[in-house]
């Protein structure tokens, strides 16, 4: 009846609501109210547990270039002597041992090597610490896939400093560069693609014939309903010169990391 945007309310209805007791109405207008507080609140509230893992993925997003404006050439150019000018090399800083870090997306934290997929209570404790590996899946310098996983975000009463450190993870893209740190010697990744899964699609921690990392952190922020997933193959070393190594087989439960 009300699809119409022309309908107006006939004198006829609005008299027949006003003729409501005056009690029904006000328990009609006080159940409207105390929905929308609810509602208001709850936004408040999910807003403010998650403020952390917020305000790294705000410090995350690349800030937008200015536009250049080429100079105006002078009336009358005067010839400088050409010289020749080197190409700069550009040196990328050590990063510290056993330590994942994504420039791109201001991620730098310690890695938990050998976390034990199937112990819920060493998973929990270690992701306080940061970033884990899971046991079962490569490490770097090995054919297979080195799987690392870590908090989004986490509850409030909670204490540690690595609670949302992947939160940024959102904002990742493809052709970006990760590097890991393993057994003193740096392992670089681009990544190749960002996808969700649910928490049950343990394929994703199975290597395949890939040799490469994954980074995958829980999906709404503030949720564990999804897995964000993020890609990289390995650039360097030539992943060729890998070790061999044969990735367990996953099954069961679902990808630990997470609230």
């Amino acid at each position: 009846m009300y699809a119409n945007p022309e309908y107006h309310l006939t004198e006829a209805e609005l008299r027949s609501f006003l003729r409501l007791p005056s009690n029904l109405r006000a328990s009609l207008a006080r159940g409207f109210g105390m929905l929308g507080l609810v509602a208001l609140l709850s936004g408040g509230g999910y807003y403010l547990i998650n403020l952390d893992a917020f305000q790294k993925i705000a410090q995350s997003q690349p800030a937008v270039a200015a536009a250049v404006v080429p100079p105006t050439p002078s009336a009358a150019p005067v010839a400088a002597a050409i010289t020749a000018t080197p190409t700069p090399v550009i040196s990328v800083p050590d990063i510290p041992n056993n330590t994942v870090s994504f420039p791109s997306v201001n991620i730098s934290a310690p890695i938990t090597w050998d976390v034990r997929f199937d112990d819920a209570k060493t998973v929990t404790a270690d992701l306080v610490n940061g970033p884990i590996q899971l046991a079962g899946t490569a490490h770097p310098g090995q054919h297979g896939t080195v799987i690392i996983t870590g908090h989004s975000s986490n509850y409030p009463w909670i204490k540690g400093n690595y609670n949302s450190v992947f939160a940024p993870l959102e904002n990742a893209k493809a052709d970006e560069t990760i590097e890991v740190s393993y057994n003193n010697a740096v392992y670089k990744y681009q990544v190749t693609k960002t996808y969700v899964v649910k928490p049950t699609q343990l394929d994703v921690l199975n290597a395949g014939s890939f040799d490469g990392l994954r980074l995958i952190t829980c999906t709404p922020v503030g949720t564990s309903l999804n897995r964000l997933v993020v890609e990289a193959k390995q650039i360097s070393p030539d992943p060729a010169a890998n070790s061999a190594f044969t990735q367990a087989n996953f099954s069961g439960g679902s990808i630990p990391s997470g609230t």
